[in-house]
């Protein structure tokens, strides 16, 4: 079958029960089962498997390797889960998930994790860089919404008054003018109650058909806004909008109580007002100047909030063109990104056993790239080796500066050039600085922050602590670049 590209998540044995995670269908990995099982989605599963249900026999492709699927998770979960090998538990990029046992609670727990960092700073850390370990909860509590959530549902809220509000108005207005009508309908032997059913269904159709309406625009602008992000930002494919029905369930009954509760009042403040004397009456207007000076305060205060919602929202479209218009830091037009990564495609037993190993060369990849007409250049980049989460600066004889790592790459010597990012101080890499230890070339901003006052080029650096096996690589110049 055609591969198929799905993010993959490797995660230990023990992710299962740390998050509550069961398998709709077949079993989580364990420890015993090595590292060659995986775990897919239902999304995944229904997509790949062409319908099969029996999980027998089935394989997934990632990169060079082949899994034996051995269990589906529930829709949402992760794509695809493959077994994390040990070594990887242990690497900088990772981070523990803590479960606190029943009983056990945050405080005890972040006084725990105080100790432990104190031991590990005296055993492996510097004095300037010392281990520190916090305790965030996955799921932010109620009560720790910040300013933007909180600026969200103030909008929201001023916008279901607004809409309120102008059904009441709609339904008073409405009720004014079947005044004669309600009048013979009482007179024919109708009730007032009669009456105010018989506007509160007006109001329920134009409540369903704004509730309708709603639905559609969610659907729509959740599509929309999945749009605008960028594709070629690798996190941005594990952000999904998905439309949830108990949020929408909650927003159709806050809506209905709304409409029923605001339609309710005009509703029988007209079926009251209403005289069987009115047919008689001439049509001259439908209410008075007494009448017209109680609603205004309401029309005053409709009027100035959506102001004020119009005038929020055409500031936030201001800043999100702003935005999308920002510099970057380098020249983005005409710039294309590719990236490199490993396919994934359900098959069913492996026939030939062990698949070849694809490797690139890289060199041939750039030269064929360069070669494509109307391509004036091209370059590689990748993420640097970590080693430690700090970045040293060598000064003067012994003395060193450790600043926590903002973001640093490996680059092929033409980066710098493709970006359109000028040199500021010192040169642009060349080809044989690969060789060997390799060098670096610092931001304006690192250079800043590691040498101030004085000239960063010529002096040595390493991707890690002072007592970390790191090499040290020297410094040939400065850039206009946001990367280290």
């Amino acid at each position: 079958p055609d591969a198929r590209e799905f993010p993959v998540t490797a995660v230990p044995p023990r992710w299962f029960d740390v998050f509550g995670v069961r398998p709709t269908t077949g079993r989580a990995f364990t420890a015993a089962d090595g590292d060659g099982v995986a775990v897919v989605s239902q999304d995944v599963w229904r997509v790949l498997s062409g319908g099969r249900r029996s999980l027998e026999g089935a394989h997934i492709v990632v990169g060079d390797r082949t899994y034996s699927v051995i269990g589906v998770l529930p829709r949402g979960a992760a794509d695809v889960v493959i077994p994390m090998p040990s070594e990887d538990e242990t690497a900088k990029d990772a981070f523990p998930v803590l479960r606190l046992a029943p009983g056990a609670t945050v405080e005890r727990a972040q006084a725990e994790l105080d100790a432990l960092a104190r031991m590990l700073t005296a055993r492996y850390g510097e004095p300037e860089a010392p281990w520190s370990l916090r305790l965030h909860p996955l799921r932010r509590p109620p009560d720790q919404i910040d300013d933007t959530q909180k600026a969200m549902v103030g909008s929201a809220l001023v916008v279901l008054f607004i809409a309120c509000v102008n059904l009441a108005h709609l339904m008073l207005a409405r009720g004014l003018a079947k005044r004669r009508e309600l009048a013979i309908r009482m007179a024919l032997g109708a009730g007032r109650a009669a009456a105010v059913r018989l506007m509160l269904a007006e109001g329920l159709l134009v409540l369903i058909g704004g509730v309708a309406l709603g639905a559609v625009g969610a659907v729509w602008s959740s599509r929309f806004a999945q749009n605008l992000m960028p594709p070629d930002i690798s996190w941005v494919s594990a952000i999904r909008f998905q439309l949830s029905w108990r949020v929408f369930a909650l927003g159709a009954l806050a809506a209905a109580v709304s409409g029923i509760l605001f339609g309710l009042v005009p509703a029988i403040r007209v079926a009251t007002s209403v005289e069987l004397t009115d047919p008689l009456k001439t049509e001259g207007g439908t209410t008075t100047g007494r009448r017209r000076w109680r609603y205004s305060p309401l029309v005053i205060a409709e009027v100035a909030l959506a102001l004020a919602l119009m005038m929020g929202g055409g500031l936030l479209l201001r800043s999100v063109h702003r935005l999308r218009g920002a510099s970057l830091g380098f020249e983005e037009e005409n710039l294309i990104s590719a990236y490199v990564g490993a396919n994934v495609a359900v098959t069913g037993p492996p026939r030939g056993g062990r698949l070849d190993t694809i490797t690139v060369d890289w060199a041939r990849a750039l030269t064929a790239a360069r070669s494509i007409p109307g391509v004036l250049d091209a370059a590689l980049e990748g993420t640097a080796p970590t080693s430690g989460g700090a970045v040293t600066a060598e000064l003067t004889g012994d003395t060193t500066r450790v600043i926590n790592t903002v973001d640093y790459q490996v680059v092929s010597p033409s980066y710098l050039r493709v970006h359109g990012l000028p040199i500021l101080k010192g040169r642009d890499f060349a080809a044989g600085d690969a060789a060997g230890q390799g060098v670096a070339i610092l931001s304006a901003v690192a250079a800043a922050r590691l040498y101030p006052r004085r000239n960063a080029v010529g002096h040595m650096l390493k991707l890690g602590s002072p007592r970390s096996a790191a090499p040290w690589i020297p410094i040939v110049g400065v850039a206009r670049t946001p990367i280290v």
